[in-house]
C-alpha cells in the first residue's frame, strides 16, 4: 500500500496538500472547458452532423486527418502551397 501512495504522489504531488473537498474542482474545470470547446465549434459541429449526408464518415474522416496531423508533429506533407515553384530544382 505503502509503493501506491508514493506512485500516487509522484504522478499528483498537489493531491498530498490540497484536502478532500477541492478535488473535485480539476475534474469540474476539465468538463467546463470541454463544453466551452462545443460552443466554441458549435456552427462546424451542427454543420457536420446535420448537413452532411453521412455525418458518421465525414466525423470519421475528420478524426483521421487530425490524427494524422498531430502524430506528423504538425508537419502537412500533402499541403499545397500556391505559390510553390514546380519548376525550381
Amino acid at each position: 500500500d505503502g509503493i501506491g501512495q508514493v506512485v500516487d504522489f509522484v504522478s499528483n504531488p498537489i493531491s498530498g496538500v490540497i484536502g478532500e473537498s477541492e478535488r473535485w474542482v480539476p475534474p469540474t474545470a476539465n468538463v467546463a472547458d470541454r463544453l466551452g470547446d462545443r460552443y466554441e465549434f458549435a456552427d462546424t459541429i451542427d454543420g457536420l452532423l446535420y448537413e452532411s449526408a453521412d455525418s458518421y464518415a465525414q466525423a470519421r474522416s475528420l478524426y483521421i486527418q487530425n490524427r494524422r496531423f498531430e502524430l506528423s508533429g504538425g508537419e502537412d506533407d500533402f499541403a499545397f502551397d500556391p505559390y510553390e515553384d514546380l519548376f525550381d530544382e
